[in-house]
């Protein structure tokens, strides 16, 4: 085999692994977003809003207790886990994923015993009263079986195990749909707590199965070594909890203030719903880009410039993937609103066409803002992640009372725009990042389509010249990723050939 030939499958299977594994996880994604919208109209259907409105109050508190006790292992442990295993050393590997689960399995019984205990607050807290304590006791296992879980999920991300973490995610979707709405058929209202328990119960025992192949099961003996090996993950793991927590206190001060500044809560129900769409449908490119880049850029972090190799390419797949979605999202919203919600929330139109750019300048900057994270920067990530959401309070406040909706949908933009812009100037004097020249044209010029697909969606009234444009702004789209693809293929093979 030639040089030219071993350059060109290397460079060929870089980007066919990201594409790969951003397809195999998008498609799970897809099959979870569908088992839970046949959960939900079973839910809807037998257990009516009343249920629905009690079943959400229950999730919530499961979710707040478990990712207070959990202090964020699931997440903080695939970092080192992927550095020991790409380094090759086993030995070490099996080790740190025996304090992993160690630790996890300590905070899960944290979670067990927090709910237990704090079961009367939530009740007298949630429903004013204490005739929900049990009901809250009853769930108490189910924070620890989600602790459990993703422990396991974190295994699995660290081994690089793609296929077996999407198999038990879908198995888990699976699961989950067999158990809901056959309980809720035939118990009704009283079937939210069992099928909380049972799903969940279920869903940790398969990702527990399928982890358990690859890398069996086992517990550490609680000593001072232990207690000293999990010092770098409780670290980097509150760090990331602290983030969450302040994230969720700024989307609950913009509410609270837009509120102030609106006429009624229908006007708050449609920024809420316009905020939904222009997060939740795009996220899956990124809940499946997670699984796989963030273990390798960790396991490639102390090397500068596969550092940057993997940062450039994935920025390059994000925003392939990214700008025709947006643009087809965008013309498809006066369809899609009617669809997914009614026609009284069409006038979030014009607020989620605005807000759009905050997918794609999230695409731009979301793999360099893992670097703080693959070197376990704890201070750094937590200091970026509270300057982020300082601004985007700012510029969302600022934007409804300028224009209100569509101002807050600008504001939205807006705020990503700095974050996008603080990550490249800090991290390049932090972590020595660096863009290729043709990954900062590419972005540009994917940017401009992406204003002029969503120029389009304001301005022209008319359907057909609308979606003309739009299509236009794909296709260009999808020949400037391929002549991307194809210029870079030929500068590799040339530098390789010097």
């Amino acid at each position: 085999m030639t040089v030219k030939d071993s350059t060109h499958r290397d460079f060929e299977s870089s980007y066919r692994r990201i594409f790969r594994s951003t397809g195999l996880m998008g498609a799970v994604q897809v099959l979870t977003m569908l088992a839970a919208v046949v959960r939900g109209k079973a839910a809807a259907t037998f257990i009516k809003s009343a249920g629905l409105a009690v079943n959400d109050l229950y999730s919530r508190n499961i979710a707040l207790i478990g990712s207070v006790t959990n202090l964020g292992l699931g997440f903080s442990a695939v970092q080192r886990l992927a550095e020991l295993h790409d380094k090759g050393e086993d030995e070490a590997t099996a080790d740190f994923a025996c304090t992993v689960r160690t630790w996890v399995m300590l905070t899960a019984v944290v979670g067990l015993l927090a709910g237990l205990v704090f079961s009367p607050v939530l009740s007298l807290f949630m429903t004013g009263g204490y005739k929900e304590t049990w009901h809250f006791c009853l769930l108490a296992p189910v924070v620890a079986f989600t602790t459990l879980m993703g422990g396991e999920i974190a295994v699995l991300k660290g081994l690089h195990e793609l296929r077996r973490l999407a198999v038990a995610t879908a198995l888990t979707a699976v699961a989950t749909l067999l158990f809901a709405v056959p309980l809720y058929m035939w118990l009704g209202f009283r079937a939210i707590i069992p099928v909380l328990f049972l799903s969940t119960f279920a869903s940790m025992a398969i990702h527990l199965v399928v982890t358990n192949k690859p890398m069996p099961y086992r517990l550490c003996r609680i000593n001072r070594v232990f207690l000293k090996a999990g010092i770098p993950l409780l670290r980097l793991g509150v760090a990331y909890v602290l983030a969450g927590v302040v994230a969720t206190a700024a989307e609950l001060i913009i509410r609270t203030a837009l509120k102030q500044q609106m006429h009624s809560w229908d006007e708050l129900g449609l920024y809420a719903a316009g905020f939904t769409l222009i997060v939740s449908y795009a996220r899956i490119v990124f809940v499946a880009m997670d699984a796989d880049f963030y273990p390798r850029l960790s396991a490639a972090a102390r090397d500068k410039e596969r550092t940057r190799t993997l940062i450039s390419r994935q920025t390059n797949v994000l925003v392939m993937l990214m700008t025709p979605l947006l643009i087809l999202f965008a013309l498809s919203l006066p369809v899609l609103i009617p669809l997914l919600l009614t026609t009284e929330f069409l006038p979030v139109i014009p607020m989620v066409v605005c807000g759009l750019a905050y997918m794609f300048f999230k695409a731009v900057y979301t793999p360099a803002a893992y670097l703080s994270l693959a070197n376990a920067d704890s201070t750094v990530f937590l200091v970026m992640e509270t300057a982020y959401n300082l601004v985007l309070i700012a510029c969302v406040l600022a934007g409804y009372a300028i224009g209100e909706l569509t101002g807050a949908g600008i504001g939205l933009s807006a705020a990503n725009l700095f974050d996008m812009l603080a990550i490249a100037l800090f991290y390049r004097h932090r972590y020595g990042l660096r863009y290729d020249s043709a990954t900062l044209h590419f972005c540009a010029f994917q940017f401009l389509l992406l204003m002029a697909g969503l120029a389009a969606c304001l301005i022209i009234p008319q359907i057909a010249p609308r979606a003309a444009l739009c299509l236009v702004a794909v296709a260009l789209s999808g020949c400037g990723s391929l002549l991307l693809i194809r210029r870079q293929k030929i500068q590799k093979i040339q530098s390789t050939a010097k």
